[in-house]
C-alpha cells in the first residue's frame, strides 16, 4: 500500500521536473514575431536583447520603439545623460534636462543644499526633486534599470 501511494507522487515530481526542463530550452524561431517580449530572433533561437524591441510598451517610458531598427531609443524631451541636454541643463533621475541652480534667479526649485528644499525633497545637482528611495538606486546603479 505505501509503494502505491508513492506511485502518484513520484510521477508528479518527473513531470514537474520535465515541465522545469522544457522552460530552459532556448525557443526556435524564424522572425522576432515569433519570439516572446524583449527577445530577438538570432541564429533561429530565440535571444533576450534589454533594448530590442517590437513596440513602445517594450521601452521605458522616456523610450520609444525605433521600428526600422527595432531598439529603444531616448524620445525627444528626454535624456540619458547631461550630454544629452543643451543650454547648461542637466539630466535628472528622471531623464529629464532641468535648469541647473542659478543665484541670480532662484526659486522653490533651486537649491544649494537639502535645506534649501521643501520638506520630502533633496537637492540633487542645484535641483529640488522628490525624496525617493528609489532615486538614489537609480543614480548609483541606473544602468540596471
Amino acid at each position: 500500500m505505501v509503494a502505491f501511494s508513492l506511485v502518484p507522487r513520484a510521477f508528479l515530481l518527473v513531470a514537474f521536473v520535465l515541465s522545469l526542463a522544457s522552460f530552459s530550452h532556448a525557443m526556435e524561431c524564424s522572425s522576432y514575431w515569433d519570439c516572446s517580449y524583449k527577445e530577438n530572433c538570432v541564429g533561429g533561437t530565440c535571444t533576450y536583447d534589454y533594448l530590442f524591441c517590437k513596440d513602445n510598451y517594450e521601452c521605458e517610458y522616456y523610450q520609444t520603439c525605433n521600428q526600422g531598427i527595432n531598439m529603444c531609443q531616448t524620445s525627444d524631451g528626454y535624456c540619458l545623460s547631461d550630454s544629452d541636454c543643451y543650454d547648461g541643463k542637466f539630466c535628472d533621475v528622471y531623464h529629464q534636462c532641468l535648469e541647473r541652480y542659478d543665484s541670480s534667479k532662484p526659486d522653490e526649485y533651486s537649491c544649494k543644499k537639502d535645506s534649501d528644499c521643501q520638506t520630502g525633497n533633496i537637492c540633487y545637482k542645484n535641483v529640488c526633486i522628490e525624496d525617493d528611495p528609489m532615486d538614489i538606486w537609480e543614480l548609483l546603479f541606473g544602468w540596471l534599470f
